[in-house]
This record gives C-alpha cells, structure tokens and sequence, in this order.
C-alpha cells in the first residue's frame, strides 16, 4: 500500500502564452523530478501532523496518468509514491505559475474535476477509493489565499448545508509569501535553492537588479555534484523565461565570475539558439550564419565588427538581440564579445 505524490502544474486558467508556459512547466519538472528536491517540496509544505504519518523513506516515482483530454490541456503530472500507515493516499500537488491569481471557482473546479477523474480511473481499475490531498505551488505577483469549496458556495460553517454538498480545501504555497531566508532554510541544495528563488522574482519589477545576488553561487553549483547540468537547467531557465533586454545584465554578471562558469554560459547560450529558441535568428536569414565568429565575415572585417559590437555594447542602449541584428552577426557572437572571449586581434 503506497501514497501517490502528484505533481501537477496550471498551464491556462485564463489568457497564457503556451510557450512562456511550457518553459515553467519544463523547469519546475527538471528540478522536483530529483527524489531529493521533491523531498525537499513535501516537507516546505505539508502540515506537520500529515509529515507525521508519511515514510518519506519510500519515495519512489510512478509513471500513471489520471488526466481526461480537457485537462491534458492545463495540466501536466509528475507522480511519486510513498508509505502512509499502511494506507493508500494520492496527494496532489500542483504548481501554478500565473502572474494573477486566477478565480477561486476556476481554482476548485478543476481540482475537483481532477478528484473526479482520478476515482472513476481507480473503480475503472477495481482499485478502491482513495483520500486525495492537493497543493498549489504558486510565484506569481499577487498574494493567494486559498479557500475552499464552501467558502466559495458561501455556506457557513454552521450552516444546516454543511455536509450536504461536497467541500474540499487545499495546500498552498505562495512564494510571494515566503521570505528568501526562509527559502534557503526548505531549499538547502544549491541547485534547487537557486531555481525556487528564481522563479519567484521572474515576474517581479526588481527581477532584473536582483539577478547578481541570486546567481551569486553559480561557480560553486557549477563545481558540485551534476554541477554542469544543474548549471544548464537554471541558465535555460533564465535565458528563456526572463525579457530578452535582461541578457546584457546575465552576461555581466557572467562577466564577474570564473573562466569556467563564463564558458559554460557561452556553451548554454549557444545550446539555445540551436534549439531554435530564438526566434527570427534562422527564421529568413541565410542558414549560413554559424556561431562564434564562422559567420561569412571577411578577415579584414572582421576587426572592425567586432569594435562596432563592443561599441555598442558600452552604449548600454542595445539588447544583444539588436545589437546582433543591426552587425548580422549571432547572438552567441555578441555575448563571446562582451565576456571577451572574442579579440580584435583574432583576424591576424
């Protein structure tokens, strides 16, 4: 007998941009898909009485799915399973990343759809029913006061209907509300310590000016264990959910840290744009334009561009984006400049 942790996340309550959405999604997935981090998730926020009665020494991943095709469209699960007394429970955990709260009704409804659909799976099964526990992982800019169903129903708590309609509350955790002390205490590990911290100041104004103090402990997650692909995962992260006129502001910062860290940036960066992340760079323009400095630029121009680009940079009025469109140059070319992995001397 076994407790199925579920890892659930809101893709569209309301208007979402399904791009910006599925690089939260594949984040949040990335880091609480590691047994150690997911522990670490449980325990931030699960009262300590229900703490109490887990075996968190049993924590395993499971690969079932308990989502009909409506909800396939805003959800996406991660599962685990662990021992409770002897008893079978699914616990639900789901992580919402709207910058506004959405509406309570909307909230409720389909975490109970998603109750619904997880029964009628079981008894499909001849599995017997289950007590169902969600959580809400939320880090947008608005403060989230749960409620429950009934509050929503506005019945009273001594009201005769209490009882009489289904009722149901569940756990949330609002970044927004946690100080980042408090942070660093749940989330020990630097890997996920810096993600969770990322995610909460993405949508916040002061993100950008924060960015030196969160990434200040890259060359130490670069050096530790799985240090590179940690690295990689919150780079991508960074790269792909922040406004692209920040990226002058991360190769700054880049900029102050070790040679080795400064490389591997170069080499995340460039893994995105292979990706196809960056859109309009191969997007009607000759297919030719390689990274580095393999872009059909000839020697004796070469010099020239790159002082163009460094010129512009100094401005401090350019992202990297336009400044690699107005040279036609790449990206990646622009940051090799700008951390001075690129020298004019380097056509002699």
């Amino acid at each position: 007998m076994g407790v199925s942790f579920l890892i659930l996340w809101i893709e569209n309550f309301e208007t979402m941009d399904e791009k910006i959405g599925h690089i939260h999604d594949t984040f949040f997935k990335s880091l609480f898909s590691e047994k150690e981090n997911a522990l670490a998730l449980i325990k931030a926020g699960f009262p300590a009485e229900v703490l109490a009665q887990l075996d968190l020494d049993t924590l395993a991943t499971e690969v079932d799915s308990y989502l009909d095709e409506n909800l396939q469209q805003s959800f996406a699960d991660l599962v685990y399973v662990v021992g409770w007394r002897g008893k079978p429970l699914r616990i639900a955990l789901l992580f919402e990343h709207k910058s506004q709260k959405p509406a309570d009704e909307t909230v409720l409804l389909q975490l109970l759809r998603y109750q619904l659909n997880f029964w009628e799976t079981r008894l499909k099964n001849n599995e017997p029913l289950c007590p169902i526990l969600t959580k809400i992982f939320y880090h947008g800019r608005q403060p989230w006061q749960a409620k429950t169903l009934a509050e929503v129903l506005q019945i009273e708590t001594h009201s005769p209907l209490r009882g009489l309609v289904p009722d149901f509350k569940y756990l949330l955790t609002d970044l927004s509300q946690i100080p980042d002390t408090e942070i660093r205490r749940l989330f020990a590990e630097q890997g996920i310590q810096i993600g969770v911290l990322l995610m909460k100041y993405v949508f916040d104004k002061s993100f950008v000016e924060r960015l030196s103090e969160l990434l200040k402990d890259l060359d130490k997650l670069l050096e530790g264990k799985n240090g590179r692909i940690k690295f990689k995962q919150i780079l991508l992260y960074l790269l792909k959910a922040s406004k692209k006129n920040y990226r002058t502001k991360i190769v700054e910062i880049m900029q102050e840290m070790s040679e080795t860290t400064r490389k591997a940036y170069i080499s995340v960066y460039e893994d995105m744009l292979n990706e196809g992340i960056e859109k309009g760079k191969a997007e009607g323009k000759a297919e030719g334009k390689a990274e580095g400095i393999n872009l059909g630029i000839e020697k004796g121009e070469l010099r020239k561009t790159i002082r163009g680009v460094r010129s512009a940079l100094n401005k401090q009025k350019y992202s990297i984006e336009e400044i690699a469109e107005l040279f036609e140059v790449s990206e990646a070319f622009v940051v090799k400049v700008q951390l001075g992995e690129i020298q004019e001397d380097e056509d002699q």
